[in-house]
């Protein structure tokens, strides 16, 4: 039997190098959590274009999987954002409505799976 770890993950996640140390990119709009200052990733939902399509992945994943999981997890509201890198069109209203959009989008998608969103803090509070 091999003692070879089977995972999906990057060998540098598991590098005990310090954090600061480990890769990140900023291809395609997308900061990674690696950062000096470490941040975290967020789909732009405020973006009517990114929004529409995430929805669309919940209701593709409902029409397969609805009843069939106990929950379905949301992303949580906390986000700390750069907006001067990158976030057009992101405003505090704009992200919250879109936050309360995609939340309603996966409770019509899923009708017998729950659907759980952590809301915390919101940007601008």
């Amino acid at each position: 039997m091999s003692n070879a770890r089977c995972t999906a993950a990057p060998s540098w996640t598991f590098s005990k190098r310090d954090v600061s140390e480990r890769p990140f990119s900023h291809r395609d709009g997308v900061i990674s959590p690696f950062q000096r200052r470490l941040t975290g990733w967020v789909a732009a939902q405020w973006n009517p274009a990114v929004r529409a399509r995430f929805q669309a992945l919940l209701a593709a994943l409902a029409e397969r999987f609805d009843g069939r999981l106990f929950a379905v997890n949301l992303p949580e509201t906390s986000v700390d954002l750069d907006t001067r890198k990158g976030n057009a069109g992101f405003t505090c209203d704009v992200y919250s409505e879109a936050e309360k959009d995609t939340l309603g989008a996966a409770r019509r998608a899923f009708q017998r799976t729950r659907v759980v969103q952590y809301v915390s803090f919101l940007p601008c509070e």
